[in-house]
């Protein structure tokens, strides 16, 4: 069996005009194996040509699974992303929720230092109202 040039045209060009001077020295000859030269020649080719193809179908499965994966990663890196929004904008809530009882807890703070100052003050005073002795 002869090796198409179609099948090795990925092949570098020093190496096609070797495929192309066998494939002519091949044709002069008859094509069923009367030169054992040719015949190991030909197989070579046949085998070089057969790894290189599975090499380009590992190669295209290679990438294949490597687009999957950037997609995946582009589409965990977005998700990722809105969380992270959604995270921050829920902090910042919760934050505001703070500060105002913070505020709230002040100011009962302050009318919880008046009456106590008022209870100190009326504590102070006698049962009539005047100076308790003591």
């Amino acid at each position: 069996m002869v090796v198409r040039l179609a099948k090795l045209e990925f092949v570098p060009r020093l190496f096609e005009y070797s495929v192309h001077g066998i494939m002519l020295l091949g044709g002069a000859m008859s094509g069923n194996g009367s030169s054992p030269r040719l015949d190991r020649i030909e197989k070579i080719l046949e085998d070089h040509a057969r790894a290189i193809q599975q090499s380009r179908e590992w190669h295209d499965r290679e990438i294949r699974e490597i687009r999957e994966l950037g997609r995946k990663t582009r589409d965990d890196l977005r998700r990722w992303a809105a969380l992270g929004v959604k995270e921050a904008r829920n902090q910042r809530k919760r934050q505001r929720e703070i500060d105002l009882n913070i505020t709230r807890l002040s100011a009962a703070q302050l009318v919880t230092e008046e009456r106590l100052a008022s209870l100190i003050s009326s504590l102070g005073r006698g049962g009539n109202g005047g100076r308790r002795n003591g």
